[in-house]
């Protein structure tokens, strides 16, 4: 056994050789002990009961003590206290989500019991234009009327207040009262006589092809079917004062509806 120890120290001068205080400096305190531990007991005498092969496995042992990792290191304190870790908190998103009425007011713009028409999604159009430049009296506009007389008054009013929420504050009942000058535009000289005069179906044909003009549509409705029966007709039905319908009854359309 005392070949091998020879070969344990040879084994060792391999290890070290160029390598200047590779062992000594490795901070596990206590591995040189180690390594005269493991030599002692190779070079020492067995002990009663002890075998050769036990004596080989306390050499092994050592071999193992110097070749594994040390089980400390030296102090980083000093590195660590002179490094800064820098932590990123990312805020979540703030997207902002449309309101859903609004959704779907946008959605069926030019949409009146169920019939789609481009004409009048023209004019909710333009109307919805004169709002966002900061119109607030939406029955002084005639674009904003002849877009009620084809959508309604709830999609008309609805996205107005989209836009502007003191329109929306007041809601239908809320608004200006239809300004009597654009009457006055949809039935003529006669809305200046004593006691005025009514909308008669024609006044209210010339005032939707005109406002249409007005904004260089290149769009026509059906006059038949959309604007006399559909539009024209609907109003004359919640007014019921026959085939006319009058300054008050209309202006009561415009704010009572909600059609």
């Amino acid at each position: 056994m005392k070949v091998v120890a020879l070969y344990v120290v040879a084994f060792m001068a391999v290890l070290t050789r160029g390598v200047p205080g590779a062992v000594v400096q490795r901070q596990d305190g206590g591995i040189l002990s180690t390594i005269i531990g493991g030599l002692s007991s190779v070079l020492a005498p067995p002990t009663s009961g002890s075998t050769d092969s036990r004596m080989l496995s306390s050499t092994l042992g050592s071999f193992t003590t110097i070749l594994l990792p040390p089980t400390s290191f030296p102090s980083t304190s000093a590195s660590a206290s002179s490094s800064t870790t820098t932590v990123t908190t990312v805020s979540p998103s703030t997207t902002s989500i449309p309101d859903q009425e609004c959704v779907s007011i946008a959605k069926y713009q030019g949409v009146y019991h169920g019939r789609f028409s481009e004409p009048c999604a023209l004019l909710a159009s333009a109307c919805r234009s004169k709002i966002s430049g900061g119109l607030a009296d939406i029955w002084s506009d005639r674009t904003c009327v002849a877009a009620a007389t084809c959508q309604g008054t709830y999609l008309t009013v609805g996205a107005a207040g989209c836009i502007n929420p003191s329109i929306k504050s007041i809601g239908d009942d809320g608004q200006q009262s239809l300004n009597y000058n654009l009457y006055a535009e949809i039935v003529g000289e006669c809305a200046w006589a004593p006691g005025g005069c009514p909308i008669t179906q024609q006044n209210f044909i010339d005032f939707f092809y005109g406002t249409l003009s007005s904004i260089d549509s290149t769009v026509w409705p059906d006059v038949q079917r959309d604007v006399i029966e559909l539009w024209w007709g609907s109003i004359k039905g919640w007014a019921l004062t026959g085939d006319t319908v009058p300054y008050l009854n209309f202006n009561d359309w415009l704010h009572w509806s909600h059609s």
